[in-house]
């Protein structure tokens, strides 16, 4: 099966086309090293972290900006670091 360039497809190596989906997320939760939780909702995110020996890992591909807007919600980011994430090649910067 050959696929052709189109909406939400996306070229890797070797010029090969492969569909993406957007606004793929995927949420893991380790405590004390371990795997504890998987594909957990954004909102639960900051309640995970609560927890002690906890570390919240967030995976996107292609973020819809509805996912980054709620993940800055439970984190408290700034405004001007989701606008960043969202454009291509934008410098780290420091927000005081």
């Amino acid at each position: 099966m050959t696929l052709v360039p189109g909406p939400g497809m996306r070229r890797v190596s070797h010029g090969r086309w492969f569909p993406v989906r957007m606004g793929n997320v995927r949420t893991r939760c380790y405590r004390a090293g371990v795997l504890d939780a998987e594909d957990f909702p954004l909102a639960d995110v900051s309640e995970r972290l609560a927890e002690p020996d906890t570390v919240v890992w967030v995976d996107f591909v292609h973020p819809a900006v509805d996912d980054l807007a709620g993940l800055a919600g439970e984190l408290d980011l700034h405004a001007l670091a989701i606008e960043d994430a969202l454009a291509p090649h934008q410098r780290s910067k420091i927000v005081g």
